[in-house]
């Protein structure tokens, strides 16, 4: 049983700008808000009437203190009206304007209004079905049943591995022999002092039943189903850390996700990283580490530097600020033997990413230092510049990075991998994107990168472990190559111009490696995108494209002859509720547990010299729209398939909505993620095909 309690919360938005002229006037529609866990996630639309195309929307958060932080960006394309956000309880301002105009167009009134938020409780508890683990030659830990409960409780830890459990259904049944894809959805080592609400993103050609959640060894606490989390704003299986259960520890919490109907579930454990300063596994196999801190055990007094500072007469504090970074973090050092987990304050002014003194560098090899602006301070008025610090763990929050001449912000070493997370960052190349003798922002660095303004790049992030809630455009060649988790990421404006780079969406190019385990879920890429969209460019001999989710996509490309590309056979991909309006090339012959469902393609083609169409007929294709299905060597496959002109706003203008009661609309079973693209819900019971769903 279900039962449903009605909440009602007011949140006030100040400050939500309009234009000047009454004729042109956006009325502001009340958008649809739902509360879970005392925090307002917007799930639906603001409504913009007769705001023009491609109207940047902007929602900042208001500080008490009177600085604004960026939290959302959304472009509006010709004919879409409606946006959704995720954000707590606070205060906001909200803004349009026309970007890339001489001067820019932008709203000049102001009108407050107030927002109506009715929640949902969470559903009763039930108890799920107890797990059997397969043989194994030496006891180890196995999930026991468990209410349906999302806050996590330690145990006394792990006692040795999580056993594999045996695969859902009967070897007959498709999928069966399918693992699932599953990542975690946050940024690890994370120290908590209240509480922390992470999760997975996971995905199986039949659907997600469940995600099963353990601390230390702890009960297993089950999440049932996907939905927003409102620390990160991403549609997830979630659940709670509370750093007051724990004592002052460093947490390991294991998952296990499991299929719907048949399928092997994948259970995520083991060590992120095989030796100090290395690469973590691609395939994101590995535990979630976090550290609680309610009891202040590792707690460590803020240091604060300024422009104006110094590293002589200073002593640390807000009234009498350091100069460099690199002295806050030997004052650190020097009291508490590391700078793990410490946080420098930076005032206004210019900081070289350094945290040497002498021959000494800062240690912080357990939990990150984490360097952000001071109160009272934007993060345009911080400026790291490019440095090579040589610290395993480090977070820069709100500030603005400076690049070298080429581009590069962290080189790196070949003996020590540092974590970097970049969270609320703007980025932006000294030299812009066509820099000579470009090079990648960040380098040799496990790079994590999360709700953050990447612009003028040679390239957006490369190799990242995760991309989330990210804006990124004018890049000269690829926007998120290599990268491993793309969670709700926005693209525009690549151009590689006659610099000869060959510019990708999404390439994963490992002439040594592998490709398994990755997710994409949210990516729009649709405005001056001079790019192939999605190319596995280079495998290792006798690799395939295994288990990987790319879903919520749409890539739109300016006129010209760049495609995207299937170039290895495939173990379990999936295709779904993907707008792509560029042909789509599949070059491969062998396609095992491969789905495309309720996806919007605008041409398939095939390499007839590396396949065949009875081949790739083997993939299993449902409810897709071709829109061109008669030119010469295009192809259509599967069952419930349309063709012709696709019933959207304007296919020209890039405003792929469908329309209201067309033939797009209410046509796939909603098996993968129940909100959109643009993180509108989708219909409950029959989505649309496409990333997009139907204006309600």
């Amino acid at each position: 049983m279900r039962s449903f309690l009605s909440l009602f919360v007011v949140i006030f938005l100040i400050g939500v700008v309009l234009p000047d002229s009454p004729a042109s006037a956006a009325e502001v529609a009340a958008p649809r808000v739902r509360l879970i866990e005392g925090q307002v996630v917007l799930v639906s639309g603001i409504s913009f009437k007769k705001c023009p195309s491609k109207s940047e929307v902007r929602i900042f958060r208001v500080e008490s203190n009177g600085s604004q932080q960026l939290m959302q960006k959304k472009v509006l394309a010709a004919g879409l009206r409606k946006i959704a956000l995720q954000l707590p309880p606070g205060t906001y301002r909200l803004s349009w304007r026309i970007p890339n105009r001489r001067p820019d167009v932008r709203s000049k009134r102001s009108l407050p209004f107030n927002i109506q938020a009715q929640a949902i409780s969470t559903p009763s508890p039930v108890a799920s079905p107890t797990l059997s683990p397969t043989q194994t030659p030496t006891p180890v830990s196995t999930p026991s049943a468990i209410p349906i409960v999302q806050k996590l409780l330690p145990g006394g830890g792990f006692d040795g591995a999580t056993s594999d459990v045996q695969s859902v259904g009967t070897p007959d049944a498709p999928g069966y022999d399918a693992e699932v894809i599953a990542r975690w959805a946050a940024v690890p080592y994370q120290v908590v002092t209240t509480t922390l609400r992470f999760g997975v993103v996971a995905f199986h050609r039949n659907g997600i039943e469940k995600v099963l959640f353990s601390a230390n060894g702890g009960a297993w606490v089950e999440s049932v189903e996907r939905s927003i989390n409102p620390s990160t704003g991403i549609s997830e299986f979630w659940v709670t850390l509370d750093a007051q259960d724990f004592s002052d520890q460093k947490v390991e919490i294991r998952a296990i996700a499991f299929p719907k109907i048949a399928g092997k579930p994948r259970i995520l454990q083991g060590v992120y990283q095989a030796t100090p300063g290395s690469s973590p596994a691609e395939d994101g196999v590995y535990s979630y580490y976090a550290w609680t801190n309610a009891g202040g055990s590792y707690s460590r007094p803020n240091m604060y530097v300024s422009g104006n500072g110094s590293d002589s007469s200073g002593d640390g504090s807000s009234t009498s600020p350091f100069r460099t970074l690199g002295r806050a973090a030997q004052s650190i050092q020097e009291t508490f033997g590391s700078v793990d987990g410490a946080t420098i304050l930076c005032y206004a002014g210019e900081y070289e990413f350094s945290l040497k003194w002498g021959f000494t560098s800062a240690t912080a090899a357990d939990r990150p230092l984490l360097i952000k602006h001071a109160p009272g301070v934007t993060r345009e008025q911080v400026l790291i510049s490019a440095g090579r610090p040589r610290v395993a763990k480090m977070h820069l929050q709100n500030v603005t990075l400076k690049t070298d001449a080429s581009g590069n912000f962290y080189l790196g070493y070949n003996d020590l991998v540092p974590d970097i997370w970049l969270e609320g960052v703007k980025v932006s190349a000294l030299n812009g994107r066509y820099a000579p003798n470009s090079a990648s922002v960040l380098m040799k660095a496990n790079a994590f990168v999360t709700e953050t303004e990447w612009s003028d790049t040679p390239d957006g992030p490369v190799s990242a472990i995760l991309v989330r809630n990210t804006n990124i455009s004018k890049i000269r060649s690829d926007l998120v190559s290599g990268s491993q988790v793309i969670l709700n990421v926005t693209g525009a404006d690549i151009d590689p111009a006659d610099t000869g780079a060959h510019p990708d969406v999404w390439q994963i190019y490992r002439p040594n490696g592998s490709l398994n385990n990755h997710v994409i879920d949210g990516l729009r890429a649709v405005d001056g995108i001079l790019a192939q969209g999605i190319f596995i460019a280079a495998l290792a001999d006798g690799e395939k494209i295994r288990n990987v989710a790319l879903s919520n996509i749409v890539i739109r490309k300016e006129p010209s002859v760049f495609t995207s590309q299937i170039n290895r056979p495939c173990e379990h991909l999936i295709l779904t509720n993907v707008t792509l309006d560029q042909t789509l090339y599949i070059r491969a012959g062998e396609f095992t547990n491969t789905s495309f469902q309720g996806n919007l393609l605008s041409a398939v083609t095939l390499d007839l010299q590396k396949t065949t169409p009875q081949a790739v007929a083997a993939i299993d294709w449902q409810h897709n729209h071709f829109v061109d299905a008669i030119s010469y060597g295009t192809y259509t496959f599967g069952t419930d398939v349309t063709t012709g002109a696709a019933p959207v706003e304007s296919w020209a203008s890039g405003d792929f909505r469908p329309l209201s009661g067309g033939l797009l609309t209410k046509r796939v079973p909603l098996l993968h993620s129940n909100v959109d693209q643009s993180m509108m819900p989708r219909n409950q019971l029959l989505t649309a095909v496409g990333a997009l769903e139907e204006l309600p």
